[in-house]
């Protein structure tokens, strides 16, 4: 074919474009990987040089796994031990951040861009997680070896996922405003993101609030932090890593939802919840018949967090609009947006992991699903009450105007 072919120039034209669109997501990857490797060099330094450099590059690899959900599993003799799930979220909201301004950045090109933006990112990554296996030879007994891996399928599925419906939304939102309808929804999805980012952010401030009235407790812990030396510092990192998980923890018991932590001993199943009750707006109620525990009436307060989050982001959803009943929709409409990603969100954060070395297996998460009905009611209810005192453009009709341009941070 020449090179005057207008076939080929468009074939050729076409190859350069999938080539940037993959690289785009291997990039992406790459600014991942490294925070787990990162991770990875951290506890070879905590542990003072145990095991070799390499034996932590595939703990790293590890870590990468949980950042998408995906359990580790620990055999002995070949025989499944237990399972750890530890999404730190950190890690996938970095991910998330990544590869939507990867989609955005090929939104011109098409459509069909993002497939290969999805495959630059998944493909290395399951080159590098899939292969990765620790091996501890006869820590099971004399001939008995014990492996640490990642879950195959949960590796090649979670990530997959995740990545296409980021990457999905960084095209949309990197496109032309289009219609007036499209411009309305892509409006109403912002605010949405709006709501969920700020109710996280406003949950977590309070659950620090919350240390800052137990100081004693917090004392305590802290101490015992120092006591451990580097492993005290490699255990804060990993609090700071889970940060995300905390503070949609926070959320449920602020939404009137709760939070729960339950364990299995022998047949008797032992289960605690922090949630709203009737001797106070927060209590600890614990397992087993124990008096319950009134954080005290000031976590009334805690209430003001999803109502500032949901109003402010249906007033930034029903920016331009003109209209009540307008206004209205795009508010409910960001509500309903928030309810899907707060439960979501809730469901992605919730831990699972054994208990010591009795292999205790207890699991840490809000409760489903009474506290993803209650983030639907506060996302419609302060949407729609935020939007009707959103800033009016005036003789401008629904879906119309010119609105801010939305951004990764704007929205």
């Amino acid at each position: 074919m020449s090179r005057t072919d207008p076939g080929g120039a468009v074939a050729g034209g076409g190859g350069r474009a999938a080539l940037r669109s993959a690289r785009s997501g291997a990039l992406a990857f790459a600014g991942v990987a490294s925070l787990g490797f990162l991770i990875g060099f951290g506890e070879y330094a905590a542990s003072g040089g145990a095991y070799r450099l390499w034996t932590w590059l595939k703990v790293g690899s590890l870590y990468l796994a949980s950042f998408f959900g995906a359990g580790v599993r620990v055999d002995v003799g070949g025989q499944e031990l237990f399972v750890l799930r530890l999404p730190l979220m950190a890690g996938t909201a970095l991910a998330g951040w990544l590869l939507f301004r990867a989609g955005r950045s090929v939104a011109r090109a098409g459509a069909w861009s993002a497939g290969w933006v999805v495959a630059g990112f998944v493909v290395p990554l399951w080159a590098l997680v899939l292969p990765a296996r620790l091996l501890f030879p006869d820590l099971g007994g004399p001939g008995v070896d014990a492996t640490v891996h990642a879950i195959a399928w949960q590796v090649l599925l979670f990530p997959a996922v995740f990545a296409a419906i980021v990457v999905a939304a960084g095209v949309v939102s990197g496109r032309a405003p289009g219609s007036p309808r499209a411009a309305s929804a892509r409006r109403i999805i912002a605010g949405g993101w709006r709501m969920t980012w700020l109710a996280l952010v406003f949950a977590f401030a309070g659950f620090l609030v919350v240390a800052a009235i137990h100081p004693g407790r917090a004392a305590e812990y802290g101490r015992w932090l120092g006591s451990q030396g580097r492993g005290g510092t490699l255990l804060v990192g990993h609090e700071l890593l889970a940060a995300p998980n905390a503070a949609f923890f926070a959320l449920a018991p602020a939404m009137g939802g709760a939070t729960t932590v339950s364990g299995t001993a022998g047949t008797r199943t032992l289960a605690a919840s922090v949630r709203m009750s009737g001797l106070g707006p927060v209590a600890f109620i614990p397992p087993g018949g124990y008096p319950a525990r009134d954080f005290g009436w000031i976590f009334y307060l805690l209430l003001l967090v999803p109502l500032a989050a949901t109003v402010g982001g249906g007033r930034f959803a029903a920016m331009g609009a003109s209209r009540p009943g307008a206004r209205a929709v795009r508010g409910a409409g960001a509500g309903v947006v928030f309810g899907m990603l707060i439960s979501a969100g809730s469901a992605f954060a919730a831990v699972a992991a054994p208990l010591s070395r009795a292999q205790l297996p207890i699991h840490v998460g809000v409760a489903m699903p009474s506290s993803a009905l209650l983030a639907m009611a506060w996302g419609i209810g302060g949407g729609v009450l935020g939007a009707l005192f959103a800033p009016q453009t005036a003789g401008v009709a629904p879906g119309e105007g010119a609105e801010p341009p939305l951004s990764p941070t704007s929205a």
